[in-house]
């Protein structure tokens, strides 16, 4: 069920409305003001129809572990070494 509506959602291009009134909804909740939009917004809504729930999270986690080698190498080497090279076997 959930796959279908994925489905419905990406075919009937509904997914930049969804996340649209999530948004709003969130930033209302959360007192965040939407004018100031970050540019990787852009990125999650296109990621979100392309790669799916586990690709976004899966991608999400590479990147912070890549970003934290780059500059917080000394806070990468506390995680476990298993954790570090499963989700950065990509560099």
């Amino acid at each position: 069920m959930l796959w279908k509506m994925r489905q419905l959602v990406i075919e009937n291009e509904l997914a930049p409305l969804l996340f649209e009134k999530i948004a709003q909804t969130l930033a209302e909740s959360f007192q965040v003001n939407l004018e100031l939009k970050r540019i990787d917004s852009v990125h999650i809504e296109s990621n979100m129809a392309s790669l799916g729930r586990i690709g976004v999270f899966s991608k999400t986690i590479y990147n912070f572990l890549r970003n934290l080698k780059r500059h917080h190498s000394d806070l990468l080497a506390k995680l476990p070494t298993d954790l570090v090279e499963k989700h950065l076997k990509k560099s």
